[in-house]
């Protein structure tokens, strides 16, 4: 008999590779499906720096470290001989750099704001010569200054902004009406963008223009990269960006740089992304016609009637983020490797609806009574169905045109008329019309008087629901210090 035998350390080992090969299977799977709309759009940004001493002297080789206050994610490189460093495709976020060099004082810089394209460089970094517990902070006051090496014009709101900032609808995409040279493409109809109805390709891509600029095809919009601009269908707006799912929302629109090929108006979206805690929530949006006030514009409409928009929205949905562990093995111990990032929404949403009236068979009518006592109200011009509401074979063009003078043995009508009176003979009924007449009695039953409807007895409003939902998923991983995906 053979007796297997296990060692501890080795299991472990063998699992976390496997569970490596498998996190990167699932990158590489994912990849496969996103790369090819993802091509040619920056979603990061650079960091970079001189590091010199007190005298303006550049220090070649020395550490600089640069972590992410989100997640924990670490990167480290050394300065040049000229005292140069640079981190590329940094993903924006807040963050801490660290320098240190032999002989010299510790200089950290904190809370420094990273935008998505941005090209961040921290200015005066003076190294002190070392002493006891030497070292020299530089909060984000100083550290995040207004860069002097771009001439790039740009607006960039948090996801506190993008969240509070009010829109109508769940497009957060509409915030560019904020943005300066923004206008309206209507000229002077003064009519509005309205995004309170959500749906797909209904977004503000189109609806302005940017300093003068052709509204359709000058704009593009990128979601973590990816366009989401149809450039078959003149440059509008293929999807939505969900506020609670938005971390950054930027505003390119003059001399940017080489790696943002489109233009010459640009937004940015930066989705949201897991970090070492887990973190989440849950909300609900509500809008209801009977919470908003009665203006003196709808009070003087229909006589006083009642006449706010009956439209109302529900918006319930949910974000959740954070490291991805896997029981039973070390992966991802530290919490700064693989993270996650998830959102969800559900919309229900009945918009402002048209109201119809419409004439529907009575009663009387079922029973071939159309004489003018039992057709409903008034006949005027006024009423766009009163050619073919009048009495049979009477007086309206449309009937008369159409009545026989005589019956079928060539006997004539009294008074030319084979319905005296606006009544048809059950005989001349046709059972399946009649049929017809009951049906759309029952299911459209009268409902309004004709009397003050101008000869209208039934009216709806179609307000038929635009219900959607909207999934963000997101992923992030670093393999290694320096390598990220």
């Amino acid at each position: 008999m053979k007796i297997l035998r296990f060692d501890a350390g080795e299991v472990a080992k063998a699992s976390e590779r496997i569970a490596r090969a498998l996190v990167l299977a699932a990158i590489a799977l994912v990849m496969c499906f996103v790369s090819g709309v993802a091509y040619g759009q920056s979603a990061s940004g650079t960091i970079a720096g001189t590091v010199a001493d007190a005298t303006g002297a550049v220090i070649p080789n020395a550490d600089v470290v640069l972590v992410n206050g989100a997640n924990g994610d670490r990167r480290v490189t050394v300065s040049n001989g000229s005292g140069f460093f640079n981190f590329a495709a940094v993903p924006p976020a807040t963050y801490k750099v660290t320098i240190k060099a032999n002989g010299f004082g510790v200089w950290v810089g904190t809370d420094i704001i990273l935008h998505l394209g941005e090209n961040h460089v921290l200015p005066n970094i003076a190294l002190k010569i070392a002493s006891s517990e030497a070292q020299v902070e530089i909060v984000s006051s100083q550290a995040g200054v207004i860069p002097t090496d771009s001439g790039a014009s740009s607006t960039t709101l948090n996801s506190d902004l993008v969240e509070n900032l009010s829109i109508q609808g769940r497009d957060a995409a509409e915030l560019v009406k904020f943005m300066p040279g923004m206008g309206m493409n209507s000229g002077l109809s003064q009519s509005e963008f309205s995004s309170q109805t959500t749906a797909t390709n209904s977004g503000p891509i189109g609806s302005f223009s940017a300093n003068g600029t052709q509204p359709y095809g000058s704009m593009q919009m990128t979601l973590d990269g990816a366009s989401l601009v149809d450039v078959g269908n003149q440059g509008t707006q293929i999807a939505n960006v969900n506020g609670d799912q938005t971390a950054e929302f930027t505003y390119l629109n003059a001399a940017f740089g080489a790696d943002t090929p489109r233009g010459p108006a640009i937004i940015q979206i930066t989705s949201k992304g897991g970090g070492s805690n887990y973190h989440g929530n849950v909300y609900t949006y509500l809008r209801n016609w009977q919470a908003n006030a009665n203006d003196s514009y709808f009070k003087a409409t229909a006589n006083g009637v009642n006449q706010r928009p009956m439209d109302h929205q529900v918006y319930p949905g949910g974000t959740f983020g954070g490291p991805v562990r896997i029981p039973g093995i070390g992966f991802n111990r530290n919490r700064d490797k693989l993270f996650f990032f998830g959102g969800f929404e559900k919309m229900y949403q009945n918009p402002f609806p048209t109201l119809h009236q419409l004439v529907t068979p009575t009663t009387a009518m079922i029973n071939g009574d159309f004489s003018a006592a039992t057709l409903p109200g008034a006949q005027t011009s006024g009423s766009s169905w009163w050619p073919s509401a009048q009495v049979p074979c009477a007086n309206a063009a449309n009937w008369t045109s159409f009545c026989p003078v005589a019956d079928s043995d060539g006997n004539p009508y009294p008074k030319g008329n084979p319905f005296p009176n606006g009544k048809i003979p059950a005989s001349m009924m046709d059972p399946n019309g009649k049929a017809l007449l009951t049906y759309l009695n029952k299911v459209n039953a009268p409902n309004i008087d004709p009397a003050t409807h101008n000869g209208y007895n039934f009216q709806y409003l179609d307000a038929a629901p635009v219900n959607r939902w909207e999934l963000r998923l997101r992923g992030d991983y670093a393999p290694t210090v320096n390598d990220k995906i």
